[in-house]
């Protein structure tokens, strides 16, 4: 068989299970890669994981109109801090959403943990 196919087999191989390992490990879903629609409009939806280390995925470029919803997967409370403004208080097992229209760079944290941060950059 030629090299050139053989090589090029093993690459989109490579390519696919990492995909199904991003996939395993909740950093990408179907819902992230397929945005679910209603009628003729895109329902542009974004889901960061919120667990006692990290928000996963720590980073996330956006189109604008897209809503962020981080779900808190701890056993404690966590909360999402920008410069402009504050989610409450999370508790372990519910969720925060806030829609971003404006594009621009967004930094966050958790105030109660703030060695936990992240950035959004909405387009």
């Amino acid at each position: 068989m030629n090299k050139k196919i053989i090589f090029i087999a093993i690459i989109v191989g490579i390519a696919l299970l990492s995909l199904a390992a991003l996939m395993l490990a909740g950093i990408i879903n179907k819902k992230n890669i397929f945005p679910a629609r209603q009628g003729n409009s895109e329902v542009l939806t974004q889901n960061v994981r919120v667990t006692a280390n990290f928000f996963q995925p720590d980073a996330l470029l956006l189109k604008a109109g897209t809503t962020v919803v981080w779900k808190n997967e701890d056993s404690q409370p966590h909360q999402v801090q920008f410069q402009s403004f504050a989610s409450k208080e999370i508790a372990p097992g519910k969720s925060f959403s806030r829609k971003f229209d404006a594009p621009g760079v967004y930094d966050y944290f958790c105030p109660l943990h703030p060695e936990k941060k992240a950035r959004i950059v909405v387009q």
